[in-house]
C-alpha cells in the first residue's frame, strides 16, 4: 500500500490537492487505512464523475487492481482500476453482444456500478453478476449479488454505503442480439449504407463512438464531468408550461402517470435566460455538459447549476438533480 500527499487529477481539471491518498493493491492494505469514522474517506477512481473542491479534507483511497480474468468463455472478473474502455473494447474483440453501446464512457470498473453507467438503451447493471466489496463501517469483506445492488436510473447501494469495489464480476450469456433500437444509432446506421441485419459488435461499438464524439466534448481536450443532470422523472400533470408548450419537450414514457423527460432539452429551452458565465461554460452541441474552457472554479461550477436549476424550476416547476457527485 502506498500512502503519500498528492495533488488529484480531475476530468474537470479543477485544482484539488489531499493530505492523504492511499493506493490499495491487494485486498490486506484495505485493513490497514487508518480512519476513526468512515465518512473520514473518499473512494475514487478516474474522477471523471467528481466535483472536488481545492483541498479535500479526506483521506482518499484509490484501487490499483488493474487484473482481468476470463473465468469462462461468458465471465469475466474485472479489477476496479481497470479502464472502462479498455474493458469493453476487450469484451467486443470476444465478440460479446451488448456492451458496446457503453463504448466510449470515461472513467474505470469500479466506478461503472456507482452510478449505474448507461448509454443508448443500456446500462452496465445488465451485465453485473456480483460485485466484490470491502466494508469500510463493518470491516469486513462482502460479495454482493446484482440483486443486492438496489441498481435504478443512475443509482445504486453504492452512493450511500461505505463500500470499496474490488472487482466486479460480468457475465455475457444473456444477451443473443446488438441494441440498435436508439434513434440515433439507426439514423447513422442508414446514412452510412450499412445493412441493419449484418452489423458486427465491432461494427455497432464504431458507430456509437462517432455518434458519442459528435455529442459529447473528450474531457481530454475539453474538461467536463459528463452530463451535470440526470434526465427527470416527473409526473406528466406536474409539468408546468408557461412560454413553451409540450411539443417543445423531449418526453419519453416511463411508468404511468410519470414520464421522463430529457434535460437537455429543458436547459437548451431556457439557455438565454441564464447568467453569461453559465451560457459560456454550457458545451455549445450538449447543454447538458457543463465545461472548463476557462479555468473556473469549483464555486463558479457550483453556481452555474444552481443557476440552472432554478431557471428551469421556475419555467417547468421541475427540478433537476445534479449527476456528478459534488464533494
Amino acid at each position: 500500500m502506498t500512502k503519500y500527499e498528492t495533488k488529484i487529477k480531475n476530468s474537470l481539471n479543477l485544482p484539488c490537492h489531499t493530505n492523504t491518498l492511499y493506493e490499495i493493491e491487494s485486498t490486506e492494505d484495505l485493513l490497514k487505512v487508518d480512519f476513526n469514522k468512515y465518512d473520514e474517506l473518499l473512494i475514487i477512481g478516474e474522477c471523471t464523475n467528481l466535483v472536488l473542491p481545492s483541498k479535500l479534507n479526506k483521506k482518499v483511497i484509490k484501487s490499483k487492481n488493474t487484473n482481468v480474468n476470463k473465468i469462462s468463455s461468458t465471465l469475466y472478473r474485472v479489477g476496479s482500476a481497470v479502464n472502462w474502455n479498455d474493458f469493453v473494447l476487450s469484451v467486443i474483440e470476444d465478440n460479446r453482444f451488448g456492451i458496446e453501446n457503453l463504448i466510449g464512457i470515461p472513467g474505470s470498473v469500479g466506478a461503472a456500478p456507482v452510478q449505474n453507467i448507461g448509454a443508448y438503451g443500456v446500462q452496465v447493471s445488465d451485465f453485473i453478476k456480483s460485485i466484490n466489496v470491502y466494508d469500510f463501517k463493518d470491516k469486513s469483506f462482502k460479495k454482493l449479488l446484482k440483486d443486492q445492488c438496489n441498481f435504478g436510473y443512475r443509482s445504486s447501494i453504492f452512493q450511500s454505503k461505505p463500500y470499496f469495489i474490488i472487482d466486479i464480476d460480468f457475465e455475457f450469456n444473456h444477451i443473443e442480439k446488438l441494441n440498435m433500437d436508439y434513434e440515433g444509432i439507426r439514423h447513422l446506421i442508414t446514412a452510412q449504407n450499412k445493412d441493419i441485419t449484418s452489423i458486427t459488435s465491432k461494427e455497432l461499438g464504431e458507430i456509437i463512438i462517432e455518434l458519442r464524439d459528435s455529442k459529447l466534448p473528450n474531457p481530454k481536450l475539453v474538461p467536463n464531468a459528463g452530463s451535470f443532470f440526470k434526465n427527470p422523472i416527473i409526473n406528466e400533470k406536474n409539468i408546468s408550461y408557461k412560454n413553451f408548450k409540450k411539443e417543445d419537450l423531449i418526453i419519453w414514457d416511463y411508468d404511468k402517470p410519470n414520464v421522463k423527460v430529457g434535460a437537455g432539452r429543458l436547459i437548451e429551452l431556457i439557455k438565454s435566460t441564464l447568467n453569461q458565465e453559465a451560457i459560456d461554460n454550457l458545451h455549445s452541441s450538449h447543454a447538458l455538459i457543463i465545461t472548463n474552457k476557462n479555468n473556473i472554479t469549483y464555486d463558479d461550477i457550483i453556481k452555474i447549476s444552481q443557476d440552472i436549476q432554478s431557471k428551469v424550476y421556475k419555467e417547468f416547476n421541475i427540478h433537476l438533480e445534479i449527476e456528478p457527485t459534488i464533494i
